[in-house]
Order: structure tokens, then sequence, then C-alpha cells
């Protein structure tokens, strides 16, 4: 079993990640154009990242869950989203 896989670039939690990065990289090399801190972040999630496959067992119903690390951030992100959202 590959325990390792690519992480979706357009993904949430990566969209909020590479907007935090890019905020703390425009301080910190104000004399670089955007596109190219976009595409050094781009760059360094293809390359530097993993996800990991995960097994969430719910044991009171006795059921098993096959899916990745990076799939469960995504899936707690877009629910506290959707509730902040809604207040």
């Amino acid at each position: 079993m590959n325990m390792q896989s690519k992480i979706d670039l357009n993904g949430t939690s990566t969209q909020i990640y590479k907007k935090e990065m890019l905020d703390a990289l425009k301080l910190s090399f104000p004399g670089m154009y955007e596109s190219e801190l976009i595409e050094a972040i781009n760059y360094s999630i293809a390359k530097r990242s993993k996800d990991t496959n995960v097994v969430l067992d719910n044991n009171y119903e006795k059921k098993e869950q096959k899916t990745t690390l990076y799939a469960v951030l995504n899936y707690i992100i877009e629910i506290f989203l959707f509730y902040l959202l809604e207040i």
C-alpha cells in the first residue's frame, strides 16, 4: 500500500496555507514579484508535502473508513468554514 501521495494544490487547506505563506513571504522578500513567490510556494508544496493514508475507526458503529490525512484536514476545514460563514 502506498503510504504517501501528492497533495492537491487546489484543496481548501492548501489554499489557506498558500495565502498565509504568500502574506509572510511578501514581508520577508518585498522586492520579489507576487508571481515568483506563488511559484516558489507551489514548488515547495509539490516537492516537500506528503499525504498519508489513514483509517478512521468508528468503534461505536463498528465501521472503518480508509482515507488520507489530507482529506480529513480538508473536511474539518470545510465544515469549520461552513459553520463560520453561517454565523
